[in-house]
C-alpha cells in the first residue's frame, strides 16, 4: 500500500551536495526525519562532505552505524530503502528510480542538470503511483 503523497522536485541545482545540505539544515530545524538515498559510488563522498562543511553542521549518520547512533540522528544516508526503518521524509540524490519510495509520504528529488532526462522518467513514475507533484527551479 502507498503512502506517497507529494513529490518535489529540485531542477536544476549546481550541486547536490551542496543542496543537501541546505535541506539537512531544514529538516534538522523542523525537526524532522530524514533518509537520503545516495548512489552507492558516492556514498563515501557525500558522508564526507557533509561533516567537511563547517559552516553548515549537518548532523547524520550512515544506513550502517550502530543502532544506538541510527536512534538518536534525524538524518540517515543509505543507498537503497531497505536499509533504514523510518519513513518520514525521503530524499533522493542517486539520479535514478528509489525502490520503494511508496513507503514514504514525501520525497524530494534533488536533479542537477546532467541528471534532467532521467528525472522526466522519474516523474511520469510518480504521476502514475497518484503523487502530487510540484518542481522548483534553482537555476544551476
Amino acid at each position: 500500500m502507498s503512502s506517497l503523497v507529494a513529490v518535489a522536485f529540485h531542477t536544476g541545482v549546481a550541486d547536490a551536495v551542496v543542496h543537501l545540505r541546505r535541506l539537512v539544515a531544514k529538516a534538522l530545524k523542523l525537526g524532522e526525519p530524514m533518509v537520503v538515498i545516495c548512489d552507492p559510488a558516492e556514498l563515501d563522498a557525500t558522508d564526507l562532505a557533509l561533516w567537511s562543511e563547517r559552516s553548515t553542521f549537518a548532523v547524520h549518520c550512515r544506513y550502517d552505524a550502530p543502532a544506538a547512533v541510527l536512534n538518536r540522528t534525524p538524518v540517515v544516508l543509505a543507498t537503497e530503502v531497505s536499509q533504514v526503518t523510518t519513513r518520514a521524509r525521503l530524499v533522493n540524490i542517486s539520479g535514478q528510480w528509489v525502490a520503494d519510495c511508496e513507503a514514504f509520504a514525501r520525497v524530494v528529488e534533488v536533479v542537477t542538470p546532467s541528471g534532467a532526462a532521467a528525472a522526466r522518467d522519474r516523474w511520469k513514475r510518480y504521476a502514475q503511483l497518484g503523487a502530487e507533484l510540484s518542481n522548483t527551479g534553482f537555476g544551476a
